[in-house]
């Protein structure tokens, strides 16, 4: 136990070398733990290690954890796939973390992170944006993200009004709609 508690001491510190190495030692004598497991893929990931992060996430996942763990090795596994530009795998994660968990505060921020910077759709991003503000309840949002909200607000509201015009000018054109210019004799 000495070396899991150093190993988390470590991670909470952001020692990532310290924080592998103790947790590795700990999972090397306990391989069951799926504590340990997660618990040595966080460091590693934060330290971009991704194929060994994505082996001990998947290991944590084989013990059929509870599922908040479960929930935590996904968002790993997501993160892992987000940061190797692969958006729809890293979406797919983040989509079984929530299956684990619903409203999972920090698999929705990472759905609407990965929807804005990599897919490039603004309107889901907004939609995964205010689920996450929504799953804090009455924790504050951090200004940041509330930046983020009003300005993809702003674009949902020009891109409405663009869609309005360009229907209501469309729809006035000859021949639209069936419409068109009177004739004359």
């Amino acid at each position: 136990a000495a070396r899991f508690n150093r190993g988390c001491l470590y991670l909470e510190q952001n020692n990532l070398p310290g924080a592998i190495s103790e947790l590795t030692t700990y999972v090397t004598h306990r391989p069951n733990d799926a504590q340990g497991w997660l618990k040595l893929a966080t460091p590693q990931l934060r330290a971009r290690l991704l194929d060994p992060a994505d082996r001990g996430f998947q290991r944590v996942l084989e013990f059929s954890p509870p599922p908040p763990m479960a929930a935590e090795a996904f968002i790993g596994l997501g993160v892992s796939q987000a940061l190797r530009r692969k958006p729809a795998y890293a979406f797919r994660h983040f989509h079984s973390a929530l299956r684990w968990v619903t409203n999972h505060p920090a698999a929705l921020f990472n759905q609407a992170v990965v929807a804005q910077t990599l897919l490039n759709d603004r309107p889901l991003a907004l939609q995964r944006y205010r689920a996450y503000v929504s799953a804090l309840g009455t924790n504050s949002p951090p200004t940041a993200v509330l930046s983020i909200i009003a300005q993809l607000e702003v674009e949902a509201q020009a891109r409405a009004a663009a869609t309005n015009h360009t229907t209501s000018a469309s729809t006035n054109a000859p021949g639209a709609m069936g419409w068109s210019p009177p004739t004359t004799a």
